[in-house]
């Protein structure tokens, strides 16, 4: 059975001399390989340093820090995909809620976005792959979409009701902020 590349370097990596703390991670083709090296492979066949890290405290910490924000990604996720994709399916019902839309079709494109985002959100939080890249997009969004929320409905452009959204996406920050904000010797030790 012919193997692909990146297994390939992931079990070349695993059977090279170590030279170093932190020398598997260097010659990991990416963050992916690197996990996957950590969550699969026998401890016996890591090098000793790696060892360490895996079953010691750092490696229990760093994988709890990672679980304390799934729960925050995979409810924002599921909130941006139903708010997204609601005036999608059913306009009138959304418009009975937050008033009667002039531009449906920007509705409908901020309907798509917000449910690709939301998406993005609650693959990442299931599949416990949440990069700064994540991060970025869900806590920008969160404040934006706060923002407009705020600025336009002070201004009587949209529906006071968007105040309540504006409150959801605090929320969301809230829970964002406290999971970034425990550090991993903060953290319980997870079961190896």
């Amino acid at each position: 059975m012919r193997r692909n590349a990146p297994q390939q370097e992931i079990d070349e990596a695993l059977m090279a001399p170590d030279t170093g703390t932190g020398a598997l991670a260097e010659r990991a083709l990416d963050y992916e390989a690197y996990d996957y090296v950590m969550r699969h492979a026998d401890p016996e066949l890591l090098p000793e340093d790696e060892r360490v890290i895996e079953q010691g405290k750092i490696g229990r910490a760093v994988d709890a820090f990672t679980r304390t924000e799934e729960p925050v990604a995979i409810a924002q996720g599921a909130f941006f995909l139903a708010t997204g994709v609601w005036p999608l399916l059913h306009m009138p019902s959304f418009e009975a809620v937050t008033g009667p839309k002039t531009d449906r079709w920007l509705v409908k494109t901020v309907g798509v976005l917000v449910t690709v985002a939301g998406a993005a959100i609650t693959s990442a939080g299931l599949r416990r792959r949440i990069t700064p890249e994540t991060r970025l997009l869900a806590m920008a969004s969160s404040i934006g979409l706060a923002a407009i929320d705020i600025v336009y409905a002070r201004r009587k452009r949209i529906s006071r009701i968007y105040l309540l959204d504006a409150a959801a996406e605090a929320g969301l920050m809230v829970a964002w902020l406290t999971a970034l904000s425990k550090q991993p010797d903060e953290l319980e030790p997870v079961a190896a």
